[in-house]
């Protein structure tokens, strides 16, 4: 698997994985007033299966036993379906199976481009890949410097209820932490909940409650851990937008989801909604916190308050409907990378000698492909299906090279072909006129009906630099070999074709 293998891979994910999110987003839609959770588990499965669309795409490319060194096993079909049409075909509509195939202009630019930058592209994509997953690192570390410095709750009359609550789960903590502006659910090893200093001097007893709630379902729902999980995907697969539009979508419905887990009525969703504004008001514009759980920005605070002011009780998970999406969304990536549906090709990538679609093997007279190699020849798979359509087999092949006429082109093979040439022809004229006869003097004695038994004692008295046309000539006229050989044996051989023409033509008998 080399570099080109792997960027053409990427490009393929990433145009799969769009379709995939537009997928998901159009079949939440028609689903009425799903819940939250049940949203964010459909989104969470929909970005764990374009993550894993890169290596799948790998994993189920054609394999290098599928291929005959560049030939693909769709391009081997097309030469046998042609070779047993034998059906007479123009070179010039035969269709290379790269065109056949929707977007082949496209997949043969990219994979070209690949091939070129693709060492350079796979060693920046691992030193940009290297250094963001150091960053996730550092933030980890800062976490848990952040769970160190934590200290206690103190004797708030709530506090024991908090500490209750917080304990009942993953047997987690609760502290106060001066270095954090919003409450936070802080994991994922020995998980902590952490509220700041200035929001627990603020905050009424219940909204505290409320807060504290909210993050401790984000432990029952272990969200720190998909959250980790989900930032090494983005951290490795950098690359993809698709992704990043994917991770902040399932962000705000994580959020969402434990919105409603903190709030039991329309009252206090209102009652949440207020003091969710209080924690706006303290939150430092544009920071951003590394914790897994956290508040991601301001514009998402404003859209959970907005969505908790029109509250609604979402107790319509829609389990089957759902669960046809999730259904839905693995057949789509399966469909992807195990049908032939994909534009560029991983295995189109691998750079073959001289020509991407060179036909190269190690074969025999007794197939087309294996006696082209034999005489020398390296056709591509648009030549290999152009020859069979024309109806040329390996014996004109083997012919052709037995003869010792200079090798024709495969344009000339076609035209041989089409004309009919009988193979004694092509043996008899190499051995009388040289094997430097031509595909067209070929074709004109078989258009002439020139027999091949006639070509030697024709050419005899074919003295001139055009000893084709002197045999034709003959031939037309209705002089056969063994007039010829009367009038070499009265000693007339040297006379001209014309001579020996108006000889016939006047009746005198050799």
């Amino acid at each position: 698997m080399g570099p080109a293998v792997l960027v053409v891979a990427a490009v393929n994910a990433v145009w799969q994985s769009a379709l995939i999110a537009l997928a998901t987003a159009a079949a939440l839609r028609c689903v009425r007033r799903p819940s939250a959770t049940a949203a964010c588990g459909v989104w969470t499965l929909s970005f764990l299966v374009c993550a894993l669309l890169l290596p799948l795409d790998l994993a189920f490319a054609p394999s290098p036993a599928a291929t005959l060194r560049g030939v693909t096993v769709a391009d081997a079909r097309a030469v046998s379906q042609a070779g047993h049409a034998r059906q007479p075909t123009p070179a010039s509509s035969v269709r290379s199976p790269a065109a056949v195939q929707p977007g082949g202009a496209v997949a043969a630019t990219v994979s070209g481009w690949a091939r070129r930058f693709g060492p350079t592209l796979v060693a920046l994509w691992a030193a940009v890949a290297g250094l963001l997953l150091v960053r996730l690192l550092c933030a980890l570390g800062a976490l848990r410097d952040l769970k160190r410095g934590a200290r206690p709750l103190g004797d708030r009359p709530c506090a024991p209820a908090l500490r209750a609550m917080v304990g009942a789960v993953r047997d987690a903590r609760i502290g106060v932490c001066d270095r954090l502006s919003v409450p936070s659910a802080v994991g994922f090893v020995r998980p902590m909940v952490l509220l700041p200093e200035r929001l627990v001097q603020r905050l009424e007893a219940e909204d505290l409650y409320a807060s504290v709630c909210h993050e401790v379902a984000h432990l029952r729902r272990r969200d720190d851990i998909v959250q980790i999980a989900q930032q090494v995907c983005l951290a490795i697969l950098f690359f993809n937008p698709v992704l990043y539009a994917v991770a902040r979508r399932i962000d705000f419905l994580r959020e969402a989801a434990c919105d409603d887990a903190a709030v039991t009525s329309r009252a206090s969703a209102l009652r949440y909604a207020e003091c969710l504004a209080t924690i706006l008001g303290h939150l430092a514009r544009g920071r951003r916190s590394a914790a897994p759980a956290l508040i991601h920005g301001r514009r998402q605070v404003f859209t959970r308050v907005e969505r908790l002011i029109d509250w609604k009780e979402e107790s319509h998970t829609m389990g089957r409907a759902i669960a046809l999406i999730a259904l839905g969304i693995c057949a789509v990536a399966l469909f992807f990378v195990r049908v032939e549906l994909p534009l560029l090709s991983p295995s189109a990538s691998e750079p073959v000698p001289e020509h991407t679609n060179v036909v190269v093997m190690e074969g025999n007279d007794d197939s087309l492909l294996g006696a082209l190699a034999n005489a020398g020849y390296r056709p591509t798979v648009d030549d290999a299906v152009a020859l069979a359509n024309a109806g040329v087999d390996s014996d004109l092949i083997v012919t052709i090279r037995r003869s010792g006429i200079e090798r024709p082109s495969i344009s000339g093979l076609i035209e041989l072909a089409d004309a009919g040439v009988d193979e004694d022809l092509i043996t008899t004229a190499v051995r009388v006129f040289g094997s430097g006869v031509s595909v067209s003097d070929l074709i004109r004695l078989q258009n002439h009906g020139v027999d091949p038994d006639d070509l030697a004692a024709l050419h005899s008295v074919a003295c001139t630099e055009k000893p084709v046309e002197d045999v034709i000539a003959l031939h037309d006229a209705g002089v056969d070999a063994d007039y010829v050989r009367h009038l070499t044996e009265k000693g007339l051989q040297h006379l001209s074709v014309r001579d020996v023409i108006r000889l016939h033509e006047a009746g005198v008998d050799g």
